[in-house]
């Protein structure tokens, strides 16, 4: 089979550079809520390397749920917009030596996720056109083809047509499964307004009360139109790749059930433990980029959520430093 070989797969004697395991304890700063659960959601600051390493420890095996929607390689700065009510400021940075270094962080990304997932686990990796088909071959390496499920295409309608081609207009979502068999999966129904006629007997059909047409419930594809995080959507909170509550629902409530734990490493605007929380799901949410983490904070705070706010480093004492937002 045809392999990807990028610099730095391999050390100068042929061996497979395997991720570092960065051991650096993970020093809690503040407990927002938690009213005496033996459980706490985590917000933790840091680099997804020693965040993942240092969660090893206590989670090897443990996860249910990874979503992860990293960096695309696309050589952009991103700022804060003025929709935060803030100036603007850097948010997080995608600039890279080369194609070469970003493999190489990319495939220890997930071989450590992998290390983190249940066996019935999946894991869902978010991407767009820069990189998403060396992703998937990534993929098939660290979790194997066979455990490749779904290559979901996320479509929006968003502004920056080109004249010169096709409209840009996905993501690329992939869904890997780290076992053959006994994966977590709740098929759920959507709405398909198709007229009888296209094969459908009458009687499968409702009627929508606010427009009147007819539609039948059935089982989403592999395309998804889901509209993207627009300027008046009420839901925003500025963060520049900001994504959409729905998106992140349906996939938490395909791959997962209450109480299992749903993990994010690049929690960005925090749109997966937001909507993990609020469907009674455990999670665990990191960034390295502290914009991010004020954000998911303050988003988090004003959804009433209960979690300990932690950070890569030394152990200090609980309550020794203010709440970051």
């Amino acid at each position: 089979m045809a392999e990807l070989i990028w610099r730095g797969k391999y050390d100068d004697a042929g061996r497979r550079v395997q991720p570092e395991r960065v051991r650096l304890p993970l020093r809690t700063i503040e407990t927002i809520g938690g009213g005496g659960s033996s459980w706490l959601n985590r917000l933790i600051e840091g680099d997804r390397l020693p965040v993942l390493s240092a969660l090893l420890q206590d989670f090897a095996g443990r996860v249910d749920l990874i979503y992860l929607d990293p960096p695309f390689a696309t050589g952009g700065q991103f700022v804060m917009g003025a929709a935060s009510g803030l100036k603007m400021q850097p948010a997080y940075c995608d600039v890279w030596a080369d194609e070469d270094q970003y493999l190489q962080w990319l495939y220890e990304t997930l071989v450590l996720a992998r290390e983190l997932l249940k066996d019935s686990g999946s894991i869902y990796v978010h991407l767009a056109h820069h990189m998403a088909q060396y992703g998937r071959v990534l993929l098939d390496e660290v979790f194997g083809r066979e455990c490749f499920q779904n290559e979901i295409i996320w479509s929006y309608r968003t502004g920056g047509a080109s004249q010169r081609r096709f409209a840009r207009k996905h993501d690329n979502i992939f869904f890997y499964t780290k076992s053959l068999s006994g994966w977590t999966f709740n098929p759920r129904k959507e709405r398909s307004y198709m007229m009888h006629r296209y094969g459908y007997r009458k009687s499968n059909f409702q009627i929508d009360s606010q427009t009147g047409q007819q539609f039948s419930l059935v089982f989403p594809r592999d395309v998804w139109e889901i509209p993207s995080v627009g300027s008046v959507t009420a839901e925003r909170v500025g963060y520049p790749t900001q994504k959409p509550e729905h998106l992140l629902e349906r996939i938490i409530l395909s791959s997962s059930n209450e109480g299992d734990v749903v993990l994010d490493c690049f929690v960005g605007s925090g749109t997966t433990a937001v909507v993990a929380d609020k469907l009674g799901r455990r999670w665990i949410a990191s960034d390295a980029s502290p914009v991010a983490i004020r954000t998911t904070l303050n988003r988090l705070v004003r959804h009433n959520a209960a979690f300990v706010l932690q950070a890569v480093g030394s152990p200090v004492e609980e309550g020794s430093a203010g709440r970051t937002g």
